[in-house]
């Protein structure tokens, strides 16, 4: 039996899949298990009613679990949750029930970028819930991805939206590109993220080994082109800086580029989201999401080709699910 926290979420959700079709037995912790049985109706896995902050739960879900799969994290605070509450003292409860039920072998999903003296409180905090894996005395795993896509995920779905009708004339045909879109990221396919867990899990040489998952290198910008071309638009990056190119933007937009692409300098971005985090009421965007925004992504992605036949995807070869209907 092998328990799953945070298998409603986006990731969870095709790990789940891909567990079920490789034919193991599955245990979902969920909060809401109404919703997880909609998700799953289809797929034979049973539910434990829980929370990683409510122990006796965790220890109810641990019975004759013999791996964990630990998932749960939150990009930003809200609704009575920290970093500090999820990533660090959830993983620690989930740990100490794993131990106590006897369960040896443990896979938890961090970030590209977690480190020590990371700049931004998520980084900071998912450093924190490795320390506590790295020193658990389990058979661990842990799984660093970058910025994960895929169908109905919440970057590149969402951003294919605000580009069609009526959504576009809200944003004016444009989207703001930070740090003028020159920020290096490495996005990861959910797929082939969840590949990997289900090939470490019965994987010893995976046993006391960080991994990181990234696809290949591409800018912001580039990004966020490839993105609008799949979306059937007709994008172009604004070459000017503010506030010659909001001068520049009409007469491209009369052209026929649509959507047009800002590019915001990292001083404007990290203002505007320390003001949106003062005046906001919705945790959309805060000054750890800016600080994380201008930080490039740099996977090492040797030995997870190596021990789990990771193949970094082309970015712009795999959005095809923004335009299937």
């Amino acid at each position: 039996m092998i328990l799953v926290t945070g298998g409603t979420g986006f990731v969870g959700r095709e790990v789940i899949r891909q567990l079920a079709e490789a034919g193991h037995s599955v245990r979902l912790l969920v909060r809401n298990p109404d919703r997880a049985r909609e998700l799953f109706s289809s797929t034979s896995c049973e539910l434990a009613p829980g929370d990683i902050l409510d122990k006796p739960s965790l220890e109810a879900a641990m019975r004759g679990v013999q791996a964990v799969i630990h998932l749960v994290g939150i990009i930003s605070e809200g609704c009575g949750s920290t970093y500090q509450q999820i990533h660090v003292e959830g993983t620690r409860n989930v740990i100490e029930a794993a131990k106590n039920a006897g369960v040896k072998r443990y896979l938890h999903m961090s970030a590209i970028g977690t480190r020590p003296h990371a700049p931004a409180p998520y980084h900071q905090t998912k450093w924190q819930a490795e320390e506590i894996v790295r020193s658990s005395g389990l058979a661990w795993t842990i799984i660093r991805p970058s910025i994960i896509y895929g169908p109905k995920d919440h970057f590149t779905t969402l951003i294919s939206l605000l580009l069609q009708f009526p959504f576009n004339l809200l944003t004016l045909f444009a989207l703001p590109c930070p740090n003028d879109g020159e920020t290096l990221l490495q996005p990861v396919p959910v797929g082939d993220v969840a590949r990997c867990f289900i090939r470490a899990l019965s994987n010893q040489t995976a046993v006391g080994k960080t991994y990181e998952l990234g696809g290949e290198t591409i800018t912001y910008a580039d990004m966020m082109i490839a993105i609008a071309r799949t979306a059937g638009q007709n994008p172009k990056l604004v070459d000017a800086a503010l506030p010659a190119s909001l001068f520049l933007a009409p007469l491209l937009l009369l052209r026929g580029y649509r959507p047009l692409l800002l590019p915001l300098p990292s001083a404007l971005v990290k203002a505007a989201a320390w003001l949106f985090e003062i005046v906001s009421p919705i945790p959309l965007l805060n000054y750890g999401h800016a600080l994380m925004i201008e930080e490039d992504h740099h996977a090492d992605t040797a030995q997870a080709r190596e021990d789990l036949a990771f193949v970094p995807a082309n970015f712009k070869d795999n959005l095809g699910y923004l335009n299937s209907k």
